[in-house]
């Protein structure tokens, strides 16, 4: 183990660290046989865990004691202590806490920087630290003081015993960890971690009556200790419900007053034993993306979202690169070739520069590398844009053959390596494994906007970044466009033509609102009543009854019989050529119904045969019998 890490080469990534373990020199650790530090150190090397931090009760000797075995730690540890706060709420303002308990004090823990220099300091501010006795004195943090404080209670006990009974009993001020952390000058080398829910924490604090204790304790702290989702959003500021009773004003002053600013939230295992070293509570991982130090730790406080990510699932980038290995560059080498004697320039010797998978881009004054690195990529990967590269170039680096003088290899995260003389040129035949835009494509790109080659790269690059499953087996972009088209073009037919019957139906329906509909409707209805009424004046004359004239003769009233038959007979007839009629008319309009389904149904079946026939091949793949 160093105690002073270097910072990656490779910048920041995405770690688990665990900020909250215990060693045997905590008064309730639970296991003191011989081997425990032994123990403890084999399940720290045997964690996928990187950072590690040791936070033992009202000590730092655990953590000195692990120095002395440094060489046999593989991890990080950092220095750390916890205490318990004087600023304790009674039973009776505590939500869910029985009468029995006779106070529910805050805990903390205290991170440092693990320079050994600092070491000395941390001690003078531990010793500094003072807790009231039962008789009203203060005393330090000696073990001696502690011992004497169990004994205090019960002057039988052993001194093993006396001290974890005194350790149960010590609180100290915020106020003075607050003033002794700056007056030993450790502040800034220090970050206090404030639980929430875990124990003794905060969350069982009343909102109602106590919630400006809650928010001195609160400020007080630079990172939270919880895990539940919607904690970590409300720290981070993106929550509207508040676990503090606040005054009628803005959320973000609310925010302001009773917080001060976004804190980060991180999860820990608070091991007691070697074997939960490392296991972390509710499986929620605690993953922070920066160096493994203690510098590296005090950036999740300045970019608590973008930095810390509490999950049971690792970070999307990981999963990104465990999936995709061959996509992925690992680490960039430049070499001289053998037997190069350095007579045109040094240029490039055993350059090693490991890329982080989160790499975005490469910062720097003009002339210190930028162009030569990404070209030196872009070789290597097989760049199609070889012609628009400006270190590689003949009036550059390429003039008078000095490129040939120095080779490049790249890794990939799979283990694959590829390697290219710098004189060498790409391959547009073989497929890029680097997707490089060069300075003088873009600026050429950009110059004409409208230009078919600034459309076509950004529908490659598009293309490039598409999830295999959503290609559906194309090979560009413009080959998933024209099927995806094809699609969408045959809904669109038929959303055509159901907007074509609508618009038929407006105009008819149109027709209607306007007042020369009306006029017409009034006037046929004037025709009508005229011919009504004409037809009412030549009313044929009433004819006698010839039943009931008696002068009428016997065969005369036989005769009218007749013809009352013959009428009444042609009644019937005229009633049904009127029934005839109305039929022939409703099956002629079915006939033409008919022919349209027909004709329908005839264009549908051409249809499906030739898209049966376009398509044969791929029913054929999947073991589709269309017919």
């Amino acid at each position: 183990m160093s105690n002073k890490i270097p910072y990656s080469k490779e910048g920041s990534k995405w770690r688990k660290w665990d900020l909250h373990i215990h060693t045997p020199f905590s008064y309730h650790y639970n296991y003191r046989g011989e081997d425990a530090f032994d123990k403890l150190i084999e399940q720290i090397n045997n964690s996928d865990v990187e950072v590690f931090a040791i936070t033992d009760y009202f000590t730092i000797e655990g953590y000195k004691e692990l120095i002395k075995k440094k060489d046999k730690i593989k991890k990080i540890i950092l220095p750390g202590i916890e205490l318990r706060l004087s600023d304790s709420i009674l039973p009776s303002r505590y939500k869910n806490v029985s009468s029995s308990t006779t106070d529910r004090p805050v805990n903390v823990q205290i991170i440092f920087d693990n320079d050994e220099g600092l070491l000395s300091k941390i001690e003078e501010f531990v010793f500094s630290l003072e807790f009231e006795d039962f008789n009203g004195h203060e005393n330090s943090l000696a073990k001696a003081n502690i011992i004497e404080l169990g004994k205090q209670i019960n002057s039988s006990l052993c001194d093993e015993e006396a001290y974890k009974e005194g350790c149960k009993q010590i609180r100290i001020s915020k106020s003075l960890v607050e003033n002794k952390l700056k007056e030993k000058g450790v502040k800034d080398k220090a970050l206090i971690i404030l639980p929430y829910e875990k124990y003794g924490g905060i969350d069982a604090i009343d909102p109602d009556n106590d919630s400006l204790i809650k928010s001195h304790l609160t400020k007080m702290a630079d990172i939270i200790e919880s895990s539940r989702d919607e904690q970590i959003k409300f720290f981070l500021g993106q929550s509207k419900k508040l676990p503090f009773r606040l005054p009628d004003n803005s959320e973000n002053e609310k925010f302001k007053t009773y917080i001060g600013k976004p804190k980060p939230c991180i999860n820990c295992s608070d091991s007691h034993s070697p074997d939960t070293v490392g296991k972390f509570s509710n499986n929620k991982i605690c993953w922070i993306k920066s160096d493994p130090t203690f510098e590296g730790l005090k950036q999740i406080v300045y970019e608590p979202e973008e930095r810390v990510l509490i999950d049971d699932k690792e970070p999307e980038i990981l999963r990104r690169v465990v999936e995709n290995k061959t996509k992925f560059i690992s680490l960039l080498k430049i070499n001289q070739v053998d037997k190069y004697d350095e007579n045109k320039g040094k240029w490039f010797k055993d350059i090693k520069i490991p890329l982080n998978p989160g790499l975005v881009a490469i910062i720097g004054n003009k002339g210190n590398g930028k162009s030569a690195i990404t070209d030196i990529l872009g070789l290597c990967g097989n760049s199609h844009l070889y012609k628009d590269f400006s270190f590689l170039r003949k009036d550059k680096f390429l003039k008078d053959d000095l490129a040939k003088n120095f080779v490049a290899e790249i890794q990939w995260e799979s283990g694959e390596s590829v390697g290219k003389n710098l004189g060498d040129s790409t391959d547009t035949k073989s497929p890029e494994r680097v997707r490089y835009i060069p300075q003088n494509f873009f600026e050429r790109l950009t110059n004409d906007l409208e230009s078919y080659d600034f459309e076509k790269t950004l529908e490659d690059v598009v293309f490039s970044h598409l999830p295999d499953e959503w290609k559906l087996g194309k090979n560009s972009f413009e080959e998933l466009f024209r099927y995806k088209k094809q699609i969408k073009d045959k809904e669109i037919e038929e959303i055509l033509k159901e907007i074509k019957v609508l618009n038929q139906q407006i105009i008819e329906l149109e027709k209607k609102i306007y007042p020369d509909y009306e006029t017409s409707i009034r006037q046929k209805l004037e025709i009508r009543k005229k011919e009504l009424e004409e037809h009412e004046k030549n009313k044929p004359k009433e004819i006698p009854d010839p039943h009931k004239d008696e002068s009428l003769d016997k065969k005369r009233k036989e005769l009218l019989e007749e013809i009352n038959l013959l009428n009444e007979e042609l009644e019937k007839k005229r009633q049904e050529i009127k029934t005839a009629k109305e039929n022939l008319k409703r099956i002629s309009i079915e006939i033409q119904d008919l022919e349209v389904i027909k004709a329908d149904l005839q264009r549908y079946d051409t249809e499906i045969k030739n898209y049966i026939e376009q398509n044969k091949d791929k029913f054929s793949n999947y073991g589709l019998n269309i017919n």
